[in-house]
């Protein structure tokens, strides 16, 4: 829950019908549009939110308005929403315009349940994305004359709702002096489903070319995966030609085609830019706190788990990542073999304590359920002598079902997972779309609530032995460009038994560094992706000069504050004339942004910008 002061207007508000979940629920449908909470949380940036019978207010306050869904509206509310839009709002609709299809200027036409969608080459985002994305949920649109189509669905293998060639996917529309963009593609589901994938309950189906055979009969996340092997795999830049037929070997003998591109995070561009471009258009400045602390533009994050538990391969691990100056995340598995000796020099050295968690029967504890990860939680602060365990990461990435494990991890004071990663060369990379991490969504038995619980995605295992080294300028810097996290894992086995891999925690260490990404452990991104939640921040104008008031419970130093500004693009320059900090110019989600670099205090900091 974020910081609210109630007496400021944040800069987005948010109209949602309160009986538009109970309804989807009676139906035996998922509420997805309640995802629309992760989202804006995750950007920090403030909103505000509206009942049905609040609309008139709603408008009275706001220059932009979000529908996660739209409501069941009446012809008051459609004629209040169509003289707001004509006066200079900026309405963003999510799904089926309905009642607002003459105001969007956009029908619904064909329902969709999965396919792909491309971004126009010119629009809200600066560039559009490289490559079609995976989308789930939503309907095709047919626009009206005068409305712009922004992406369009292709046609997958099979057609696209009966249909041959490409449909409208998203549509604006001006209108008076405002605007209306509206998302034929369901946004929320396929964000949810891409982070989450599928409901683990049997073998996952392998991609027909042999590089991720997961129907080993190990129940795992990605059984779950649900972008297409088929679609959304590439080979590294670097590497070399992909080779049929394909010989699964370690170490690989070649590459294999990876999960290059985190279509989940490329889905928030997407819809980031739509709504800061809508700011910029309607004249209305936002402010919202950067992924990481000032200079920071992205991160990196080692692991290592202990399968084995012998001394000599902890012995091994200890000393490369000393090597390289480097603290990890260390994940002891049940049961344990180390020496305690080993335990505590893991802690002496700085390295984070964590749980690996294992449902491999390879103890009596060793088994799927949430008594037996209490009682290896139990087993974990004991051997280590840390009631303060936080990270947890499971054996062999074992999953089953969708969203169990998040709550039981929720409710055993577990804060951050990090299982969510491939076991197979050929779904390496963004097999879950993301570099981010993010907050699950429970399923409706549980009212579709956003578990406590942070996600963090790996992208691979002991580079060289699993996949190739080509690999890994991919994951660095898709998470440089997208502002997340570069997750590698290693085990001290493989350091152990390969130079090449100790050679590679050395070599990705010192090439993340070079990209500028530091190396926080699981807890330390945990810590900071909480902390900068609960900012807010609202930006208002006064005559040539931007008021910035940033809210928070504690203080957070180095923060980067980032404003949208109409005009920036080809506008004045700021300085700021009261406050302590410092501005410049920064891209992010494809989008112009001017940073205000400031240490924040707690409670209220106020500064002033004036152009030049």
């Amino acid at each position: 829950m974020a910081y609210r002061d109630q007496d400021s207007i944040a800069s987005l508000g948010v109209v949602l019908d309160g009986s538009a979940a109970p309804q989807a629920w009676v139906r035996g449908e998922e509420a997805w549009f309640l995802y629309h909470r992760e989202v804006l949380g995750h950007l920090a940036l403030a909103y505000d939110t509206y009942r049905l019978a609040e609309l008139d207010r709603a408008c009275a306050r706001h220059l932009v308005l979000l529908l996660p869904t739209v409501p069941a509206l009446v012809g008051d509310h459609v004629r209040t929403l169509t003289r707001w839009v004509s006066s200079g709002g900026g309405l963003i609709i999510c799904g089926d315009p309905g009642p607002l299809a003459e105001l969007a200027g956009a029908w619904a036409d064909v329902t969709v349940e999965e396919g792909h969608v491309t971004c126009a080459p010119t629009g809200p985002w600066q560039p559009a994305p490289d490559v079609a994305l995976r989308a789930f949920g939503g309907t095709t649109l047919q626009p009206s004359g005068d409305a712009a189509t922004l992406a369009e669905w292709v046609r997958d293998p099979g057609g696209l709702g009966g249909q041959a060639g490409q449909a409208t996917a998203v549509t604006t529309r001006a209108v008076g002096a405002g605007m209306v963009t509206t998302f034929g593609v369901d946004v929320w589901q396929t964000l949810v489903r891409i982070h989450q994938g599928w409901p683990v309950t049997g073998d996952g189906v392998p991609p027909e070319d042999g590089t991720a055979p997961v129907d080993e009969g190990i129940l795992k996340c990605d059984d779950g995966i649900a972008l297409s092997y088929e679609r959304d795999r590439g080979l590294a830049p670097t590497a070399k030609a992909f080779s049929t037929p394909f010989r699964y070997e370690t170490p690989p003998s070649g590459p294999a085609p990876m999960f290059h591109r985190p279509h989940a995070d490329m889905w928030r561009d997407v819809f980031a830019a739509v709504l800061f471009w809508t700011m910029e258009k309607v004249g209305r400045p936002a402010g919202w706190l950067g992924y990481w602390p000032v200079g920071i533009p992205a991160v990196a994050h080692m692991s290592h788990d202990s399968d084995g538990n012998t001394d000599d391969s902890a012995r091994a691990a200890l000393d490369a990542f000393e090597a390289a100056d480097v603290r990890v995340t260390w994940c002891f598995l049940h049961p344990g073999g180390y020496s305690a000796e080993i335990y505590k020099d893991v802690i002496a050295a700085g390295h984070e304590p964590a749980l690996h968690y294992n449902a491999m029967a390879e103890s009596d504890l060793a088994y799927w359920g949430e008594d037996y990860l209490a009682a290896q939680l139990t087993w974990v602060r004991q051997v280590t002598g840390t009631d303060s365990i936080v990270s947890n990461k499971n054996h062999y990435t074992r999953w089953e079902g969708w969203a169990e494990f998040y709550l039981w991890c929720e409710r055993l004071g577990i804060q951050i997972d990090q299982s969510r990663g491939p076991s197979k060369q050929g779904n390496v990379g963004f097999p879950f779309g993301t570099c981010h991490v993010t907050f699950p969504m429970s399923d409706r038995a549980h009212g579709n609530r956003l578990i406590g619980v942070l996600s963090l995605p790996m992208q691979t295992q002991d580079l060289w032995l699993t996949n190739v080294i080509d690999n890994r300028a991919v994951f660095l810097d898709q998470a440089l460009e997208h502002h997340g996290v570069a997750h590698f894992l290693f085990h001290g086995r493989n350091i152990v038994a390969h130079e090449e891999v100790r050679n590679a925690v050395l070599e990705t260490v010192a090439e993340g560094r070079r990209r500028g990404m530091p190396w926080w452990t699981s807890a330390e991104i945990n810590a900071w992706e909480r902390k900068r939640r609960h900012v807010r921040i609202v930006v208002a104008r006064s005559d040539d000069s931007l008021v910035v008031t940033a809210c928070t419970p504690q203080p957070v130093d180095r923060a980067s504050i980032l404003l949208c500004v109409p005009g920036l693009n080809a506008g004045p320059t700021y300085r700021v004339v009261s406050g302590d900090g410092e501005v410049r110019a920064v891209r992010r989600h494809r989008r112009r942004f001017l940073e205000l670099a400031t240490d924040l205090a707690a409670g209220t900091s106020t500064y002033r910008l004036a152009s030049e």
